[in-house]
């Protein structure tokens, strides 16, 4: 269930190095970016149909509590990072990491440039 006290009252904790990046991905049809910092705080932005939004979570023991109170699970995989939102498998996505920002949509890069 989606609860943004998670958010709220989560401590970021330091990430796994694996993890410490800019990462993009497909999650439900949005095109994700986040950038994971060492010290477990998150910037995301995602965009669909010309529905552009930023955020930000906290990694905790491998979750990522976002601030829009959903969460996902962060595992390593081959390619990346998997994402798995809310705990659901059948929804998993692969993120491939991005620092140069090629793979967000537009409105994400430009976010991320600003940053």
């Amino acid at each position: 269930p989606m609860d943004s006290n998670q958010y709220v009252h989560a401590t970021a904790e330091p990430a796994p190095d694996y993890a410490v990046g800019t990462w993009t991905g497909g999650l439900g049809p949005y095109v994700m970016t986040m950038h994971i910092a060492a010290d477990g705080y998150v910037d995301t932005c995602h965009s669909w149909n010309h529905r552009d939004a930023v955020g930000k979570a906290k990694l905790v023991e491998e979750k990522l509590y976002f601030s829009d109170g959903s969460f996902a699970m962060v595992n390593e995989s081959p390619s990346g990072v998997t994402v798995i939102p809310l705990g659901d498998e059948d929804h998993a996505s692969d993120f491939v990491r991005d620092e140069s920002l090629r793979l967000a949509a537009p409105h994400c890069e430009d976010y991320f440039r600003k940053q």
